[in-house]
Protein backbone atom coordinates (compact mmCIF):
# COMPACT_ATOMS: atom_id res chain seq x y z
CA UNK A 1 0.00 0.00 0.00
CA UNK A 2 1.25 3.43 -0.92
CA UNK A 3 1.62 6.26 1.22
CA UNK A 4 -0.32 9.37 0.20
CA UNK A 5 0.17 12.78 1.71
CA UNK A 6 -3.01 12.26 3.99
CA UNK A 7 -2.16 9.28 5.17
CA UNK A 8 1.12 10.41 5.87
CA UNK A 9 -0.18 13.15 7.65
CA UNK A 10 -2.42 10.85 9.55
CA UNK A 11 0.73 8.56 10.62
CA UNK A 12 2.33 11.78 12.18
CA UNK A 13 -0.48 12.54 14.28
CA UNK A 14 -0.29 9.24 15.33
CA UNK A 15 3.12 8.88 16.21
CA UNK A 16 2.51 12.20 18.36
CA UNK A 17 -0.38 10.55 20.47
CA UNK A 18 1.62 7.61 21.02
CA UNK A 19 4.64 10.11 22.17
CA UNK A 20 2.17 11.65 24.35
CA UNK A 21 -0.07 8.60 25.92
CA UNK A 22 3.71 6.96 26.49
CA UNK A 23 4.59 9.18 28.83
CA UNK A 24 1.04 9.59 30.43
CA UNK A 25 1.98 6.41 31.15
CA UNK A 26 5.60 6.72 32.23
CA UNK A 27 3.81 9.14 35.48
CA UNK A 28 2.23 6.15 36.49
CA UNK A 29 5.92 4.15 36.95
CA UNK A 30 7.41 7.14 39.01
CA UNK A 31 5.66 6.04 42.57
CA UNK A 32 7.97 2.56 41.95
CA UNK A 33 10.60 3.34 40.28
CA UNK A 34 11.03 7.42 39.81
CA UNK A 35 11.89 9.07 36.70
CA UNK A 36 15.37 8.39 36.45
CA UNK A 37 15.10 4.83 36.23
CA UNK A 38 11.92 5.17 34.02
CA UNK A 39 14.31 7.05 31.53
CA UNK A 40 16.78 4.21 31.62
CA UNK A 41 14.04 1.41 30.56
CA UNK A 42 12.57 3.73 28.07
CA UNK A 43 16.00 4.58 26.24
CA UNK A 44 17.55 1.41 27.07
CA UNK A 45 14.01 -0.81 25.95
CA UNK A 46 14.03 1.35 22.57
CA UNK A 47 17.54 0.34 21.91
CA UNK A 48 16.87 -3.08 21.69
CA UNK A 49 13.90 -2.42 19.55
CA UNK A 50 14.93 -0.18 17.37
CA UNK A 51 18.45 -2.62 16.59
CA UNK A 52 16.21 -5.21 16.32
CA UNK A 53 14.19 -3.96 13.63
CA UNK A 54 16.41 -1.32 11.97
CA UNK A 55 19.73 -3.58 11.89
CA UNK A 56 22.45 -1.20 12.00
CA UNK A 57 26.02 -1.99 10.13
CA UNK A 58 27.94 -1.73 13.50
CA UNK A 59 30.61 -1.92 11.63
CA UNK A 60 30.58 1.77 10.77
CA UNK A 61 31.20 2.13 14.76
CA UNK A 62 35.20 0.80 14.16
CA UNK A 63 35.37 3.04 10.84
CA UNK A 64 34.09 6.01 12.64
CA UNK A 65 36.24 9.09 13.31
CA UNK A 66 36.46 10.41 16.77
CA UNK A 67 34.38 13.29 15.87
CA UNK A 68 32.16 10.83 15.09
CA UNK A 69 32.21 9.13 17.91
CA UNK A 70 31.57 12.99 20.42
CA UNK A 71 28.34 13.82 17.85
CA UNK A 72 26.78 10.68 18.46
CA UNK A 73 27.87 10.44 22.25
CA UNK A 74 26.57 14.29 22.20
CA UNK A 75 23.19 13.14 20.48
CA UNK A 76 22.65 10.48 23.01
CA UNK A 77 23.32 12.40 25.70
CA UNK A 78 21.31 14.96 24.97
CA UNK A 79 18.17 12.57 23.92
CA UNK A 80 18.98 11.09 27.13
CA UNK A 81 18.91 14.36 29.59
CA UNK A 82 15.94 15.79 27.55
CA UNK A 83 13.95 12.88 28.95
CA UNK A 84 15.20 13.15 32.44
CA UNK A 85 14.39 16.71 32.70
CA UNK A 86 11.15 16.15 31.17
CA UNK A 87 10.12 13.50 33.61
CA UNK A 88 10.98 15.36 36.65
CA UNK A 89 8.71 18.51 35.58
CA UNK A 90 6.21 15.53 35.38
CA UNK A 91 6.30 15.04 38.72
CA UNK A 92 5.33 18.61 39.30
CA UNK A 93 3.44 19.86 36.47
CA UNK A 94 0.22 18.69 34.37
CA UNK A 95 1.40 16.78 31.06
CA UNK A 96 -0.38 19.35 28.69
CA UNK A 97 1.54 22.14 30.24
CA UNK A 98 5.05 20.73 30.27
CA UNK A 99 5.27 20.12 26.76
CA UNK A 100 3.93 23.48 25.92
CA UNK A 101 6.67 25.05 28.21
CA UNK A 102 9.44 22.34 27.09
CA UNK A 103 7.86 23.58 23.05
CA UNK A 104 10.19 26.81 23.60
CA UNK A 105 13.67 24.76 23.43
CA UNK A 106 12.63 23.90 19.15
CA UNK A 107 10.87 27.17 18.68
CA UNK A 108 13.73 28.89 20.21
CA UNK A 109 16.24 27.06 17.86
CA UNK A 110 14.05 27.76 14.99
CA UNK A 111 13.80 31.48 15.90
CA UNK A 112 17.39 31.75 16.56
CA UNK A 113 19.53 34.52 15.05
CA UNK A 114 16.15 36.07 13.29
CA UNK A 115 14.93 39.38 13.24
CA UNK A 116 12.54 39.02 10.98
CA UNK A 117 8.91 41.55 13.04
CA UNK A 118 6.93 38.26 12.24
CA UNK A 119 9.38 35.83 13.88
CA UNK A 120 9.76 38.18 17.10
CA UNK A 121 5.90 37.99 17.17
CA UNK A 122 5.59 34.39 17.37
CA UNK A 123 8.26 34.21 19.86
CA UNK A 124 6.15 37.12 21.63
CA UNK A 125 3.32 34.78 21.85
CA UNK A 126 5.06 31.94 22.69
CA UNK A 127 6.81 33.39 25.32
CA UNK A 128 3.18 35.14 26.56
CA UNK A 129 1.31 31.19 26.35
CA UNK A 130 3.83 29.83 28.64
CA UNK A 131 3.58 32.75 31.24
CA UNK A 132 -0.40 32.15 30.88
CA UNK A 133 -0.20 28.60 31.41
CA UNK A 134 2.10 28.41 34.45
CA UNK A 135 0.96 31.45 36.43
CA UNK A 136 -2.93 31.62 36.01
CA UNK A 137 -3.50 29.16 38.20
CA UNK A 138 -1.04 29.39 41.10
CA UNK A 139 -2.11 26.07 42.70
CA UNK A 140 -0.88 24.30 39.65
CA UNK A 141 2.56 26.50 39.27
CA UNK A 142 5.56 24.59 40.59
CA UNK A 143 9.07 26.90 39.83
CA UNK A 144 10.62 23.49 40.10
CA UNK A 145 8.77 22.20 37.84
CA UNK A 146 8.86 25.03 35.54
CA UNK A 147 12.41 24.81 35.42
CA UNK A 148 12.98 21.20 34.74
CA UNK A 149 10.50 21.95 31.85
CA UNK A 150 12.84 24.64 30.20
CA UNK A 151 15.89 22.72 31.16
CA UNK A 152 13.68 19.52 29.20
CA UNK A 153 13.30 22.17 26.07
CA UNK A 154 17.06 23.57 26.13
CA UNK A 155 18.11 19.50 26.10
CA UNK A 156 15.43 19.14 22.92
CA UNK A 157 16.98 22.00 20.88
CA UNK A 158 20.63 20.39 21.51
CA UNK A 159 19.37 17.29 20.44
CA UNK A 160 17.82 18.76 17.22
CA UNK A 161 20.65 20.10 16.42
CA UNK A 162 22.93 17.10 17.15
CA UNK A 163 20.51 15.09 15.27
CA UNK A 164 21.21 17.00 12.20
CA UNK A 165 24.53 17.26 12.51
CA UNK A 166 24.78 12.75 13.28
CA UNK A 167 22.95 12.31 9.92
CA UNK A 168 26.37 13.98 8.33
CA UNK A 169 28.49 10.83 9.28
CA UNK A 170 25.88 8.01 10.36
CA UNK A 171 22.88 6.92 8.19
CA UNK A 172 19.47 7.34 9.92
CA UNK A 173 19.43 3.55 11.36
CA UNK A 174 22.84 3.63 12.61
CA UNK A 175 22.59 7.24 13.89
CA UNK A 176 19.54 6.34 15.88
CA UNK A 177 20.33 3.06 16.99
CA UNK A 178 23.87 4.28 18.18
CA UNK A 179 22.35 7.13 19.63
CA UNK A 180 20.11 5.60 21.72
CA UNK A 181 22.72 3.20 23.03
CA UNK A 182 24.64 5.89 24.09
CA UNK A 183 21.43 7.47 25.82
CA UNK A 184 20.81 4.33 27.68
CA UNK A 185 24.84 4.28 29.04
CA UNK A 186 24.11 8.07 30.06
CA UNK A 187 20.86 7.08 32.02
CA UNK A 188 22.54 4.67 34.40
CA UNK A 189 23.63 6.53 36.93
CA UNK A 190 20.46 8.58 37.12
CA UNK A 191 18.39 5.15 36.91
CA UNK A 192 20.16 2.21 38.08
CA UNK A 193 19.14 2.69 41.75
CA UNK A 194 15.75 2.15 41.13
CA UNK A 195 15.79 -0.77 39.11
CA UNK A 196 15.38 -3.05 42.47
CA UNK A 197 11.59 -1.51 42.67
CA UNK A 198 11.24 -3.47 39.17
CA UNK A 199 12.18 -6.65 40.71
CA UNK A 200 9.26 -6.21 43.46
CA UNK A 201 7.10 -5.28 41.17
CA UNK A 202 7.81 -7.03 37.60
CA UNK A 203 4.91 -5.68 35.65
CA UNK A 204 6.89 -2.29 35.73
CA UNK A 205 9.48 -4.06 33.57
CA UNK A 206 6.79 -5.12 31.26
CA UNK A 207 4.84 -0.96 31.24
CA UNK A 208 8.59 0.31 30.77
CA UNK A 209 8.71 -1.47 27.78
CA UNK A 210 5.60 -0.02 26.51
CA UNK A 211 6.93 3.55 27.21
CA UNK A 212 10.04 2.65 24.99
CA UNK A 213 7.56 1.42 22.14
CA UNK A 214 5.18 4.29 22.51
CA UNK A 215 7.48 7.15 23.17
CA UNK A 216 10.33 6.28 21.26
CA UNK A 217 10.24 3.32 19.20
CA UNK A 218 7.19 3.51 17.24
CA UNK A 219 7.03 7.50 16.53
CA UNK A 220 10.14 6.86 14.96
CA UNK A 221 9.62 4.49 12.97
CA UNK A 222 6.25 6.10 11.86
CA UNK A 223 8.09 9.26 11.27
CA UNK A 224 10.84 7.34 8.92
CA UNK A 225 8.13 6.37 6.99
CA UNK A 226 6.17 9.30 6.55
CA UNK A 227 8.68 12.27 5.99
CA UNK A 228 9.48 10.73 2.63
CA UNK A 229 6.13 11.21 1.76
CA UNK A 230 4.94 14.56 3.95
CA UNK A 231 6.73 18.38 3.29
CA UNK A 232 9.17 19.40 5.98
CA UNK A 233 6.64 22.47 6.43
CA UNK A 234 3.72 20.54 7.18
CA UNK A 235 5.40 18.31 9.37
CA UNK A 236 7.23 21.13 11.15
CA UNK A 237 2.92 22.45 11.60
CA UNK A 238 1.95 18.99 12.41
CA UNK A 239 3.91 18.98 14.91
CA UNK A 240 3.41 21.59 16.15
CA UNK A 241 0.59 19.90 17.52
CA UNK A 242 2.23 18.39 20.17
CA UNK A 243 0.98 20.45 23.57
CA UNK A 244 -2.45 19.93 22.78
CA UNK A 245 -2.04 16.36 22.23
CA UNK A 246 0.18 16.34 25.62
CA UNK A 247 -2.95 18.31 27.04
CA UNK A 248 -5.79 15.57 25.70
CA UNK A 249 -3.60 12.65 26.86
CA UNK A 250 -3.19 14.11 30.15
CA UNK A 251 -6.87 14.70 30.29
CA UNK A 252 -8.08 11.18 29.12
CA UNK A 253 -4.92 8.92 30.72
CA UNK A 254 -4.43 10.80 34.02
CA UNK A 255 -7.65 13.53 34.31
CA UNK A 256 -5.84 16.08 34.73
CA UNK A 257 -7.51 19.27 33.64
CA UNK A 258 -6.71 22.90 31.97
CA UNK A 259 -8.68 25.71 32.34
CA UNK A 260 -9.87 27.97 29.47
CA UNK A 261 -7.64 30.31 30.10
CA UNK A 262 -4.54 27.36 30.14
CA UNK A 263 -6.05 25.98 26.93
CA UNK A 264 -5.86 29.46 25.23
CA UNK A 265 -2.53 29.85 25.99
CA UNK A 266 -1.50 26.00 24.69
CA UNK A 267 -3.00 27.42 21.49
CA UNK A 268 -0.72 30.32 21.49
CA UNK A 269 1.91 28.00 21.77
CA UNK A 270 0.63 26.26 18.81
CA UNK A 271 0.25 28.93 16.63
CA UNK A 272 3.66 30.25 17.52
CA UNK A 273 5.13 27.34 16.43
CA UNK A 274 3.36 26.79 13.52
CA UNK A 275 3.45 30.56 12.15
CA UNK A 276 7.45 30.13 12.76
CA UNK A 277 7.68 27.08 10.68
CA UNK A 278 5.59 28.22 7.54
CA UNK A 279 7.63 31.34 7.81
CA UNK A 280 10.87 29.86 7.76
CA UNK A 281 9.95 27.49 4.98
CA UNK A 282 9.07 30.84 3.19
CA UNK A 283 12.16 32.44 3.68
CA UNK A 284 13.91 28.78 2.24
CA UNK A 285 11.96 29.00 -1.11
CA UNK A 286 12.56 32.07 -1.99
CA UNK A 287 15.44 32.07 -4.65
Amino acid sequence: MRLTPISAAGLVLVGAFTVQYGSALATMLFPYVGPGTTVLMRVAFAAAIVALVFRPRWGMLRQASGRAWLLIGGYGASMSLMNLNFYHALELLPLGATVTIEFLGPLGLALLGSRRATDLLWAGLAVLGVVLITGFRFDMFSPLGVSFALAAGVCWAVYLALAAKSSEVFPTREGLSFGLIAAAVVAVPFGVGGVSGGFEHPWVFLAGAGVAVLSTALPYAVDLVALTVVPTAAYGVLMSLEPAVAALSGWVVLGQQLSVVQWVALFMVVAASAGSTLSAQRRLARP
